[in-house]
């Protein structure tokens, strides 16, 4: 056992002997892959040169720059890499911080760039993905302040690591190959000159991440990314040009401030298996005119803020099968001039929740059994809106406070359903009565319809 420790010990001091070559490079040599690792040594170089060999009592292939490699390399101006060079992987913050970096082309052996690998590269303008590159870790290029393009060379490329361009503020486009199944949250945050993003195509991406694309002040447009069925939180927020974002037929989910901020976005088409919109999740988004709730039997969930200070909506057709309206839903929405309130809303109406609809002047409410609804929630709507209610109904909403002081134009009742005649009977009535499922009632109650002599009958 002491001689395998031993030996075990032996191993783990050669995987770490330097070799210096005096030229600002030094190198290891990893025993259990077999091959050599690239090390720094002289932080005041400014050219340095990556051969495609090192000397371990004999030729050697490097294919690693190790983790914090050469990094904060404040003198260092380009890297070159040898012609034959088969380097396969760059470490983690391995020229992180080389503020001076502005040229450096990897060899297209090049499958992984680990975390922070380039980071705080400040001077770094263009940089070309090489063809076997498979991995952009967490933060790779995060803070590359003056990256304006990123050439990606049609191979497989994989994954986009969390934070991968974060802060990239002068990138101005970015095209995915199709290769690309996966891109980490907060992936481009903060690229504020980029103007598009078209993405690969492939249908494995599943959701646009939490803020991928969030203070993106420039970005106009987001296409080629079918089969979304999640767009995150805060994934386009404060994306304030946003026009055109395409392809979301399949979209279920639209989380907490997913598309918060985005000025310009004049219209957005919600898929037909949409489940839920989250909290503020189009706030802001002042241009939106028309909001359409698809038609299903499905309950649908809609959160607080959802719609607050979309000033530019005239119409929004809730889901039928909305169990409740959340505080501040259309707060602001100052051109909204009519809202029907389905029959399924019989949790709650929240406070503020059309407050500041000031063009608001039709109100349908479909609820049989009216509540009392929050505080300010119809505050500062027009003076001129009428109040809608069920057939038989308006005393019960008078009674929940659904008032002429709210609503001056008046409270009316709609009219009595087609084929239906008010007729007064007695619980003795002559003649059978039916529910409108075909089964016999004995006692008819008050208020519910019910099929007599062959013609529907509302019971007074």
């Amino acid at each position: 056992m002491i001689r395998v420790f031993k030996i075990i010990l032996l191993l783990t001091f050669l995987s770490i002997v330097i070799i210096s070559s005096g030229k600002g490079l030094s190198y290891s040599y990893n025993y259990v892959k077999g091959y050599g690792v690239v090390k720094g040594a002289d932080y005041t170089v400014k050219y340095l040169h990556i051969p495609a060999y090192c000397n371990f009592g004999g030729r050697c292939l490097i294919a690693e720059i190790s983790d914090f490699a050469f990094c904060e390399y404040r003198n260092l101006l380009s890297v070159t890499f040898d012609s034959a060079s088969c380097l396969e992987i760059v470490g983690s913050c391995a020229f992180a911080n080389c503020s001076r970096l502005t040229t450096i082309v990897l060899p297209d052996s090049v499958a992984e760039i680990k975390a922070s690998a380039f980071a705080g590269c400040t001077r770094l303008n263009v940089f070309r993905i090489p063809k076997a590159l498979k991995i952009i870790g967490e933060g790779a290029f995060r803070n590359c302040t003056n990256l304006t393009a990123v050439e990606f060379l049609y191979g497989g490329l994989k994954t986009v690591g969390y934070f991968a361009f974060l802060n990239c503020s002068k990138l101005t486009e970015i095209a995915l190959p199709y290769t690309v199944t996966t891109i980490g949250k907060y992936a481009f945050m903060g690229c504020s000159e980029m103007t598009s993003f078209k993405g690969p195509g492939a249908p494995v991406i599943g959701r646009l991440p939490e803020g991928v694309f969030a203070d993106c002040a420039k970005l106009r447009s987001v296409t080629n990314i079918p089969y979304v069925v999640v767009v995150a939180k805060r994934a386009l927020q404060g994306c304030a040009e946003l026009t055109t974002i395409d392809r979301l037929d399949s979209l279920k989910t639209i989380e907490e401030g997913a598309f918060r901020g985005c000025a310009k976005l004049e219209s957005f088409s919600l898929s037909k298996k949409l489940i839920s919109v989250g909290d503020s999740a189009f706030m802001g988004c002042a241009s939106l005119k028309e909001i359409a709730f698809p038609d299903k039997e499905d309950e649908i969930l809609v959160g607080t803020n959802a719609f607050d200070g979309c000033a530019s909506l005239e119409s929004a057709m809730l889901p039928r099968n909305i169990p409740a309206i959340q505080p501040c839903t259309f707060r602001d929405c100052k051109s909204l001039r009519s809202i029907t309130i389905p029959v399924s809303v019989t949790a709650k109406i929240g406070d503020s929740a059309f407050y500041g609809c000031t063009a608001l002047d039709s109100v349908t409410s479909l609820t049989e059994a009216p509540h009392k609804f929050g505080k300010n929630a119809f505050t500062n709507i027009s003076d001129k809106c009428v109040l809608r209610v069920p057939y038989g109904k308006k005393a019960a909403y008078l009674a929940k406070g659904w008032t002429e002081s709210v609503f001056k134009g008046g409270v009316i009742e709609l009219p009595a359903p087609e084929g239906i005649h008010p007729v007064r009977v007695t619980a003795d009535g002559k003649g059978a009565w039916f529910d409108l499922e075909g089964r016999e009632v004995l006692r008819p109650e008050k208020g519910r319809i019910y099929i007599h002599k062959g013609r529907k009958v509302l019971v007074k």
